[in-house]
């Protein structure tokens, strides 16, 4: 017991009680300074965001985010998803629709069509308009496209704590690439997240046992179903995943074998012969180029795109990008070869890139963490990590590429909206700038207005601004200009609904296939249900 004029010394961690046994009072004062801010700092940090946590605040923003460019810019990124998905799940449910040249030879697996047909048949039974369902398909696949930031909160989490979750995932929830593409259905947005959710499993390396190993091949099985191109980057993926380990390359082959045993399997039941997606994509796009016919591209392509996306942002990305390789080098690899399998080939869209950018988001977060997390640089690091956000927020936001990509069909899709609220059964187009009869409730039809002879097939017309005035029977309901004017109004122009009070039935609309491109070296591929068919 102490005697009263002894002082009483408070209570301390034992680190700090062995050093004042030493007699270590410099040392001693050090130590318990720093117990003090490792204390004391994180709640002081966490103080704003208590009751948050990454996981419940960045993924409804995200949603939100995502959900809210779906509806307010019903964009088009590329004629696919409206004639190839969109409109073959549309003609599952309700009967009608265009089929394009790649479903007359059974070149498409219909594995992503029947993915969208379920939510559009589940909304019908509410309302038997397609609108509803089309908002419906657009939801799902905006809560789908959140692997992206689930996984960058989980990187985060687990190299840089709390913190690295935070500014990961934020970093994927705002990226504008990631939320433009969510709303899509296309091969390359679902195929991306299917290659980022297997190397969520697969990095960092060493952590999981055989059962990690089985469902990051299925998902790697499932990138290529969805991409028969990113067999590459899947590859690379597969050999970080399996390495040297005989016991892991016999599970996870077996596992990335399954679900291309049923893509394989649905081609037998839909196109009467199993795997035919797979070898005539392989015949028709790796060996005779039928994309060519479509276009080509130089090889300056992808880095002039990349830059009119990212702009002066391009470099701090870059770098960002390569800090972030260190902590996930197989991603970063993968990536990579995303992009090499792209680059040679003559056909080229921005779109193709999608896997590669999901990817390279994360990496920047890391890249991002890596440099607050740095023990040296005080005030000057944290002016270099505010420049660097301003950076690439600035960049990224006021992208031409951006703007013009949210225009992109707008203009047709609000005409078709406005003429489906009419009661529009037969529509008559200029263009191909519109979703198809995706909006119009059934008995529906969309036909080509190739001369003034048409419009008598038609109830409704959506035509260009700058177009001759069609007859007097038709009244315009209204001109829908595309939300940013940043190309010629000949590439791009304002589309006008008008609507004709009356439509004789028996008139039967000329069909929109003609307008669309059948290449000659898939005619002889053509199955025999579509020879007779009128082109």
């Amino acid at each position: 017991m102490p005697f009263a004029s002894d002082p009483i010394e408070p209570a301390l961690p034992g680190d700090v009680r062995a050093l004042l046994d030493m007699g270590g009072r410099e040392r001693t004062s050090r130590a318990v300074a720093r117990v003090g801010r490792q204390n004391a700092s994180p709640a002081h940090g966490r103080r704003l965001l208590r009751g948050l946590s990454p996981v419940s605040t960045l993924l409804p923003l995200a949603f939100a985010l995502r959900s809210a460019v779906g509806l307010l810019f019903p964009n088009t990124i590329a004629a696919d998803e409206v004639y190839q998905y969109f409109g073959q799940a549309h003609r599952l449910v309700f009967g009608v629709g265009v089929v394009p040249w790649e479903f007359r030879i059974g070149l498409r697996n219909w594995l992503i069509p029947l993915l969208l047909a379920g939510p559009m048949r589940l909304a019908q039974w509410i309302d038997p308009a397609p609108a509803l369902g089309l908002g419906v398909i657009r939801a799902l696949l905006c809560a789908t496209s959140l692997v992206v930031v689930v996984c960058a909160i989980r990187w985060g989490q687990r190299f840089h704590g709390e913190r690295g979750a935070w500014i990961c995932g934020a970093t994927a929830a705002l990226w504008p690439d990631l939320w433009l593409m969510a709303p899509h259905p296309l091969e390359g947005t679902f195929s991306a997240y299917a290659l980022v959710a297997a190397l969520c499993l697969i990095e960092p390396s060493g952590t999981g046992g055989l059962r990690r190993v089985a469902q990051a091949g299925a998902l790697l099985g499932l990138a290529f179903v969805l991409r028969n191109p990113l067999a590459p980057a899947v590859a690379v993926a597969g050999i970080g995943l399996c390495r040297t380990d005989s016991r892991r390359w016999l599970v996870g082959l077996a596992a990335g074998a399954m679900p291309v045993a049923l893509a394989g399997l649905l081609d037998w039941v839909t196109w009467g012969q199993a795997f035919r997606s797979f070898w005539l994509n392989g015949l028709l796009n790796g060996v005779h180029g039928i994309g060519s016919t479509f276009g080509t591209l130089g090889p300056g392509f992808y880095p002039a795109v990349l830059f009119g996306d990212w702009l002066w942002a391009t470099p701090v990305i870059l770098a960002l990008a390569v800090l972030g390789a260190r902590r996930l080098p197989l991603t970063a690899l993968t990536a990579l070869a995303v992009l090499a399998t792209y680059w040679p080939v003559g056909h080229k869209e921005f779109r193709f890139l999608f896997p590669m950018i999901a990817l390279l988001v994360p990496l920047v977060g890391l890249g991002l963490v890596h440099i607050m997390a740095s023990e040296s640089g005080g005030r000057s690091r944290s002016l270099v990590v505010i420049a660097a956000v301003a950076v690439m927020a600035s960049g990224l936001l006021t992208s031409p590429l951006l703007r013009v990509e949210l225009s992109n069909w707008v203009s047709g899709a609000r005409a078709s909206i406005a003429l489906a609220r009419l009661g529009a059964q037969v529509v008559g187009s200029g263009s191909l700038r519109i979703p198809g009869d995706l909006y119009l409730a059934p008995p529906t039809g969309i036909g080509a207005v190739t001369s003034g002879a048409d419009l008598a097939a038609f109830d409704a017309l959506i035509l260009a601004e700058y177009a001759p005035r069609p007859p007097a029977r038709f009244r315009l309901v209204g001109c829908y200009p595309p939300p940013f004017r940043l190309l010629p109004p000949e590439i791009d122009p304002t589309l006008c609904a008008w609507r004709a009070p009356s439509h004789d039935p028996h008139l039967a609309a000329p069909p929109l296939e003609r307008l669309l491109t059948f290449p000659d070296m898939a005619r002889p591929f053509t199955l025999e249900r579509w020879r007779a068919a009128p082109e």
